[in-house]
């Protein structure tokens, strides 16, 4: 745990000038980082994040918070999943556990629920039935819009901008 921690936080501390405080806890460890306000990777912070266990973010007086939490005795977590930025077409090898995918709320999308929070793809699920997953990659996901709006499709999802 605390090795992941030290990493992280370097990560975070590399990515964001900023200072990364640690606080202990009863079942593990909590890094904070009040973010400045230029010079911040922004992209690196949240991968870096998504290394604890638990993260989030928030703003108090306009300035933004983030912190992450390692548990002292983790669950077991995947392999992380490593893709070029562009790449076509997913294979089923390549997904990651849909575990890892974010997904906004139903009242986004009219009932459709998407996630982009995965570098190089995009999920999509109907809300009233959240085990079946469409995965495509970003370059699948561009084609798709494009041809909804060229009325090769019809789709609800057209006003999404993911």
């Amino acid at each position: 745990m605390q090795e992941r921690a030290f990493e992280v936080a370097s990560r975070l501390a590399g990515a964001s000038g900023g200072e990364v405080r640690f606080v202990g806890l009863a079942e593990g460890l909590r890094l904070n980082l009040e973010v400045p306000g230029s010079g911040v990777d922004h992209q690196a912070v949240a991968e870096a994040l998504a290394e604890g266990d638990r993260y989030g973010h928030r703003r108090r007086g306009g300035q933004d918070h983030v912190w992450c939490e390692f548990d002292l005795n983790p669950e077991p977590r995947p392999a992380p999943v490593v893709r070029p930025a562009v790449r076509e077409p997913l294979s089923p090898g390549d997904l990651p556990p849909l575990s890892v995918f974010r997904f906004d709320g139903p009242e986004v999308y009219g009932g459709t629920e998407m996630a982009v929070n995965v570098p190089g793809c995009v999920a999509i699920r109907a809300a009233e039935r959240p085990s079946e997953v469409v995965v495509l990659s970003t370059a699948e996901w561009e084609a798709l819009k494009a041809a909804i709006r060229a009325g090769k499709f019809e789709a609800g999802i057209v006003a999404c901008d993911a």
